[in-house]
């Protein structure tokens, strides 16, 4: 029972009188005391003081000797009778109570709406009051605290083993510790004095004040004190926050939780072990159940001193045993277990009751965590980051779209079979319930295709650069082939880069595999290399050479697959190198289907498709250089399928040839091998063996300082344009020549930076060289269009030139095209229309001729008077000169230079004819 001593706070008095209430009042305010110390906002014995307006002040519960954190305002009547009273406790702020008096249920209806009513306005009034009152102290607080120094040494600070986290130096030898809400506005300060005593500053309230320490904050852990807050920065680095007390803590992490709802908060709570009540863990439970939010207390061994908190833990075991203690909930509250399941160093549990009610823990999968919950840019394609850990004790990631769960549970339990995933058949309902249902905090970025993402190369299994968030690869396929890595960069640099020197085609090829992760520097166009030979010449081997850069060649992809394959494979090699091998398997059995793959892959995206719903799905987009090889040209598949050649296929798929034109095959040399055979077999042998960290150490650096290397890329891509003075050339070379040079100044960069181990200007080189021999195959600068008319012209000419041509004063039988002389053919306007341009567009056929001085014009016409057979017809007279054009050898077209300077030739010129890979 509490005695009801009261002591009335009077105006200007030096002492308060003790004065013992005994009215009619008295069993009253003994069933209000009684009422307050049920609820703990009175300590059971506690003196009270009055102040003038009757507000009463006293010791709570958990007060030490002289605080007095419970209050009370109690309602009179007009008789004096105690009716009503509202009471608290400053350490649990907010969290108010309502009293009210069997005086007060013995009133008649209308006297109890009218009391209420009274008592509902003087609580609106002390409300505002208190608010005002608020606001001047807060306003006279921030005035000073702006007047203070940060402090780092202080006699609380060394006893308590910290630093001085947002800490000022204040009066007396105080420390002052600003407190703020969520929104960083200043609430309250507490005052540290030298002996640890805590104050809080007068009249400023405390509800929802928090000091934050800022660290990583996908995880913010909550304390009550300054001490515990910053003993838990030190040990996790982790953000950790002061909520004053056990009363505070509920609101501040109310206010966390809503500011960061996709953040990991625990709650570190004291273990008030040694009082009446263990307050910190009754006020833990009652923010789990209100909140979710999980909590840890303090676990010690050594009780002499009466620890309670984690500040206390540091000192008697030390802050690596706070970090033991912590981790563990931490982690469960990060992945966010759905209710029954937990882990253990054995996998994944899920405990279930029997009908007795007896619990027993049932092994589900070996280990498995669902780290994070993923989603694509536009918050679409959702899925979840899984980590297991096999058997090997290897631990392998996976980001499994959430569709997959919607399907059979074959779908997502094969890829997790295949990297040595565990399971109970029995319990795999419990496996299913585990992979949809657990609630990680973190978030993740997914990507479905490889490439740069924000300022980070995204690949199957790694993600290369920094970045503000987590970014993941996801894909509905098992995780694609070709980006495995084995060896060191050195490795692959003395056993596969050094043979491509002096190499023209191998340089080229791995230049390419470089400059395809470059393109969006430039906004490069999509596009292939296709080297061609006959069989058993080597061009695979150019291709695993290449492939070696981004990772195993052991299985090159070919040609022989359908468009939505090809498709599939052009996103998952965004932005990194595919090689096509075999181009003959798809070219020969269907010339059309070919043509057409060469023009999507060069596009960069696939074909619009619709949903089920009919909506329209997301096309397949890409961006990349491939190699592909074969022994037939896309020209000569469609010309002998009938097909006509299009500008934009030659311009997409550039075709080389492969042989080097040093009876080596694809080789210009063989450097120390007997021959070409023993050289391709070690070439082989050496990129199955080393492969997949030559890329990841270019990214790597072009990474750390992308804009520059994209400056640099531009540099040097108009410096080779330049050297090959093109002025005349048609755009359509122009394009090609701008993929050369992507692939020259790739290679360069690579060799700048260490990558490839080759003397500066071996790129520059070798895309020269094959640009020549692109262009001596091709024909000219011309575009295609133009070679396609004089061609055409040209072939159908000397094909009919005695069977349709009177020559002097003999005429062939049948249909007559015109007529022949030394110089010229003179050709029937109608026999150029349908029979020369057959195909073609007759006035631009006329145009070219015009242009190159094969057709004579005269007075602004395309055609000359002509007396044939004894009579004057209009004719196209197309000179002999057309002809003589074609005379010129192979191999004569004038080769491109660098800074005018003939290439050099290879000095190896050991003989081979053929060899098998």
């Amino acid at each position: 029972m509490n005695s009801l001593n009261i002591t009335q706070s009077l105006p200007q008095a030096a002492t308060r009188p003790q004065l013992c209430l005994v009215d009619n009042n008295s069993a009253l305010k003994q069933q209000l005391c009684d009422e307050m110390v049920a609820q703990g906002c009175m300590h059971s014995g506690a003196d009270i003081t009055e102040n003038e307006s009757g507000f009463w002040r006293f010791a709570d519960a958990e007060d030490s000797h002289g605080k007095t954190a419970g209050w009370c305002s109690p309602f009179y009547g007009d008789n004096g009778m105690l009716l009503a009273a509202t009471f608290g406790t400053h350490r649990d702020e907010g969290n108010n109570h309502q009293w009210k008096s069997s005086g007060f249920t013995s009133l008649s209806d209308e006297e109890r709406v009218e009391v209420e009513q009274r008592i509902q306005t003087r609580r609106l009034e002390q409300e505002v009051e208190r608010a005002e009152n608020q606001t001047r102290s807060r306003q006279n607080l921030k005035s000073i605290l702006e007047s203070c120094s940060p402090i780092s040494e202080h006699p609380y600070l060394i006893a308590k083993g910290i630093k001085g986290y947002g800490a000022l130096e204040g009066a007396n030898d105080e420390l002052y510790i600003p407190l703020s809400d969520i929104d960083r506005n200043l609430i309250t300060a507490q005052r540290i004095q030298p002996d640890g005593t805590k104050r809080l500053w007068s009249g400023c309230g405390k509800k929802s004040a928090m000091l934050k320490i800022v660290g990583d904050s996908r995880v913010m852990l909550i304390a009550e004190g300054y001490a515990t807050a910053a003993t838990l920065f030190d040990a996790t680095g982790y953000t950790s926050i002061m909520a004053i007390d056990a009363g505070n803590l509920i609101h501040v992490a109310r206010d966390v939780q809503q500011a960061y709802p996709n953040t990991v908060v625990v709650i570190c709570g004291d273990n008030d072990q040694f009082g009446e009540k263990n307050t910190g863990l009754e006020k833990c439970q009652q923010i789990k159940a209100q909140l979710g939010i999980s909590f840890v207390l303090p676990q010690f061994t050594e009780l002499a001193t009466r620890p309670t908190d984690f500040n206390d833990l540091a000192h008697l075991a030390g802050v690596e045993e706070v970090k033991r203690q912590l981790a563990p909930v931490i982690e469960q509250a990060r992945l966010g277990l759905p209710a029954g399941f937990s882990h253990s160093i054995n996998g994944v549990y899920y405990e279930q009751s029997d009908k007795e009610g007896n619990t027993r823990n049932h092994w589900v999968c070996s280990p498995l965590k669902i780290t994070a919950l993923t989603r694509d840019v536009g918050s679409e394609s959702w899925g979840r980051l899984i980590e297991l850990t096999n058997a090997d004790g290897i631990t392998h990631t996976f980001a499994m779209p959430s569709t997959m769960l919607t399907a059979q549970a074959s779908e997502y339990l094969k890829p997790l079979v295949d990297k040595g995933l565990n399971y109970s058949h029995q319990h795999r309902e419990q496996l299913h319930h585990y992979l949809a249902h657990a609630k990680p905090v973190n978030r993740a970025r997914c990507i479905d295709k490889t490439g740069w993402f924000n300022g980070s190369f995204v690949l199957p299994q790694d993600v290369i650069g920094e970045s503000t968030e987590t970014i993941v690869f996801q894909s509905n396929a098992t995780t694609p082939k070709g980006f495995e890595q084995q060896g060191t960069l050195d490795e692959w640099k003395e056993n596969v880069a050094s043979l491509c020197v002096g190499n023209s085609r191998l340089s080229f090829a791995v230049s390419t595999a470089f400059a395809t992760a470059l393109l969006p520097m430039v906004d490069g166009e999509s596009g292939g290399f296709h080297f061609r030979c006959g069989s058993s010449r080597g061009k695979t081997t150019i291709l695993m050479v290449a492939k070696s850069v981004w990772g195993s060649p052991e299985s090159l992809p070919r040609w022989r697959a359908t468009a939505n394959g090809l498709e599939g494979l052009a996103t998952l090699h965004n932005h990194s190198l595919l090689c096509l091998d075999e181009f003959s398997q798809l070219a020969e059995v269907s010339p059309k289907v070919a043509g057409e793959a060469i023009y999507m892959l060069g596009n960069g995206e696939g074909k619009q498709r619709s949903r089920k719903d009919g909506s329209l799905a997301n096309r397949y987009t890409w961006q990349l250089l491939y190699l592909s090889a074969g022994e037939v040209s896309l020209r000569a598949t469609l010309e002998q399928a009938g097909i006509p050649v299009r500008a934009g296929q030659d311009v997409r798929f550039i075709d080389l040839p492969a042989d080097a034109g040093c009876n080596l095959g694809v080789f210009d040399t063989v450097h120390d091998y007997a021959d070409g055979n023993r050289f391709a077999l070690a070439i082989k042998e050496n990129s199955n063996r080393y492969y997949g960290v030559a890329a990841r150490e270019f990214i790597r650096q072009i990474a750390l300082n992308y804009q520059e290397h994209q400056d640099w890329l531009f540099d040097k891509t108009i410096e080779f344009t330049s050297a090959l003075s093109l002025t005349d050339a048609d755009p359509q070379v122009l394009r090609v020549a701008q993929r050369f040079a992507i692939v020259a100044a790739a290679g360069e960069i690579a060799t700048r930076l260490g990558i490839t181990g080759w003397p500066e200007g071996t790129s520059i080189q070798s895309s020269m060289t094959c640009f020549n021999a692109w262009l001596e195959q091709r024909g000219g600068t011309e575009s295609h269009e133009e070679t396609q008319a004089i061609e055409a012209v040209r072939s159908r000419l000397l094909e009919n030139s005695s069977a349709r041509f009177i020559v002097d004063t003999f005429s062939p039988p049948g249909v007559i095209w015109g007529m022949k002389d030394q110089n010229s053919f003179y050709v029937y306007p109608a026999a150029f229309t349908t029979e020369l341009c057959d195909g073609l567009d007759p006035k631009f056929v006329a145009q070219v001729l015009t242009q190159k001085g094969f057709l004579e014009q005269r007075n602004g016409r395309n055609t000359v008077t002509k007396r044939i057979e004894g009579k004057a017809v209009r004719c196209y007279q197309i000179h002999m000169t057309l002809f003589e054009e074609a005379d010129v050898g192979e191999g004569e077209t004038e080769l491109m230079t660098v800074d005018n300077a003939q290439l050099e030739e290879p000095s190896n010129v050991t003989n081979f004819s053929q060899y098998s890979v």
